[in-house]
């Protein structure tokens, strides 16, 4: 697993091909950068480099993982961003 740090948030990626010209693949919401699999190959075989990475929420980066583990334990106390008027 390839993990690049930005801004002190690791983020992990997969940087497959060799092309010139570099595709980036960007998932949905509830997915991670394994969605692409069955389409990298064929932009590889066509001549790109693919890029392709986890967002943020569902990053495997071991820093990020701790961290959404933690965040989703039930004994973590949440707080809400919504105020009465």
């Amino acid at each position: 697993m390839a993990v690049a740090t930005v801004n002190g948030i690791e983020l992990n990626y997969r940087l497959e091909g060799d092309g010139k010209e570099t595709i980036v693949l960007i998932n949905g919401l509830a997915d991670d950068l394994t969605t692409w699999e069955l389409q990298v190959g064929d932009f590889v075989a066509a001549g790109y480099r693919v890029l392709r990475f986890d967002n943020r929420a569902w990053a495997r980066a071991p820093s990020q993982l701790a961290r959404i583990r933690a965040a989703s334990s039930p004994t973590t106390p949440r707080r809400s961003s919504i105020r009465s008027a």
